[in-house]
């Protein structure tokens, strides 16, 4: 039996934004139980430039991607990078990720929705935006997104 396989192996997929040095998946391991392996792979659109408009348009290769690991049999898939999720709204990111999880058979977990949930777990109503490497125009729709998620947001 190969190491990535066994009954106590759990498989994780990342999936990277592109041209980003993600250490997610090592950091991960940290804390993961034993037995738990990794694999990542990196977003490709064509000229992409982190603009709002081509997040927005990324989700046929975020899905690829997912396709991607699933095939390599990952047992869950996690996308790292906060503005795929809340580009599309708080409906929107959860109908991302429902497509995303029909077309993959699988749980993807999404760091946007994730850090709803988390703030949600602890209760929390109020949230202060500092971004400082986001635009104007990108903390704005952030605090859209968290906004139509149910809290009060500062900017």
């Amino acid at each position: 039996m190969s190491e990535s396989s066994g009954p106590d192996v759990h498989k994780v997929g990342f999936i990277t934004p592109p041209a980003w040095l993600d250490i997610s998946p090592v950091e991960f391991l940290r804390i993961a139980p034993p037995g738990t392996v990794v694999t990542q792979t990196l977003m490709r659109p064509p000229d992409f430039d982190y603009s709002l408009e081509h997040i927005r348009s990324a989700v046929p290769e975020l899905t690829a991607c997912a396709r991607s690991l699933a095939a390599a049999g990952v047992d869950v898939i996690a996308q790292f990078g906060y503005p795929f999720s809340f580009v599309h709204g708080w409906d929107g990111a959860l109908q991302v990720r429902e497509n995303i999880e029909s077309a993959i058979k699988r749980p993807f977990v999404m760091m946007g929705i994730e850090v709803i949930q988390a703030l949600r777990h602890l209760k929390l109503q109020n949230v202060a935006i500092a971004a400082t490497y986001y635009s104007e125009e990108t903390a704005r729709v952030l605090k859209l997104f968290l906004s139509q998620a149910g809290f009060n947001v500062s900017l």
